[in-house]
């Protein structure tokens, strides 16, 4: 998972990656609505680290997740499987 994105490797397993990832790795589109100058900055910031936007921002917010692994694993069971996996701290 150091070598490609989480979406790279979705694709590249179909229908199996189910069978292979805890559930809570599933991807999921979401759409957000942000003023012009934040969406600049991120494209910006992407292209600075050589990266896909939706690289590039999974990645910053897998630093927000990181924070909430005790918070959210007694509301969300599997969290801190799907935040670690992997491995398992």
């Amino acid at each position: 998972m150091g070598t490609w994105t989480l979406a790279e490797i979705y694709r590249a397993l179909g229908t199996d990656a189910a069978k292979v990832f805890p559930p809570l790795l599933a991807l999921r589109t979401v759409t957000v609505t942000l003023p012009e100058f934040i969406i600049r900055a991120m494209e910006t910031a992407a292209e600075d680290a050589g990266a896909t936007l939706d690289a590039w921002l999974h990645h910053e917010l897998m630093d927000f997740a990181s924070g909430a692994v005790e918070r959210m694993e007694p509301i969300l069971p599997g969290y801190r499987r799907a935040f670690f996996y992997p491995g398992q701290p």
